[in-house]
């Protein structure tokens, strides 16, 4: 049987997008402006086919020491050690992949999604709401239900289940409970 999916993968340089994001730099070319340096030497930094050291004499590229010096930190923190010296000759990996195994990577939660769980966690115990309320929270966004799904649960219908979930998520919304996020959460976690 074939599998459903055909997955690609992408290894990227950790370490220099942890820095790049945390300045505010999304793309390559964002960071290109941002420092001068050109956009193949950083594509191939951040796709660590560049490694650390240059040549049999471990020479640090100039290129690395002026980014470094534009971040503020060593050379050696824009790389994991295991990339010092070697080069990834290729960061793209494909598999084939079922129905099934693709739908748990794409649901597995992401950094950002447990930020926002956290977050949430936090406002839903601050705001006031309702057990029931937070019972729809929690299986709509934690769990990923349907509003069917919801519903027959509960014994309630789907619009029900949506009407109570509006209602929660206004509450969410009030400053008092510390979820800024509300207003952009149902559309980053629709299931």
């Amino acid at each position: 049987m074939i599998d459903s999916y055909n997955m690609q993968v992408k290894f990227r340089n950790n370490y220099l997008l942890k820095l790049m994001r945390e300045r505010g730099y999304e793309t390559v070319a964002q960071l290109h402006r941002g420092c001068g340096e050109s956009q193949q030497k950083l594509g191939r930094m951040l796709s660590l086919k560049d490694p650390l050291y240059a040549g049999a004499r471990k020479q640090i590229r100039p290129s690395t020491i002026r980014l470094a010096n534009f971040f503020g930190v060593e050379p050696e923190d824009l790389y994991p050690p295991e990339h010092h010296d070697i080069p990834l000759t290729n960061n793209v990996a494909e598999a084939e992949v079922s129905f099934q195994e693709a739908t748990q990577m794409l649901s597995a939660p992401t950094i950002g999604r447990l930020e926002m769980a956290k977050d949430l966690a936090y406002a839903m115990d601050n705001s006031g709401l309702k057990i029931r309320e937070k019972m729809i929270i929690d299986m709509r966004y934690a769990q990923g239900m349907t509003l069917k799904e919801v519903g027959d649960e509960l014994n309630i219908t789907g619009s029900r289940v949506r009407q109570i979930e509006v209602n929660a998520m206004r509450k969410l919304r009030n400053p008092k409970c510390g979820f800024a996020g509300a207003a952009t959460f149902a559309d980053y976690m629709e299931v």
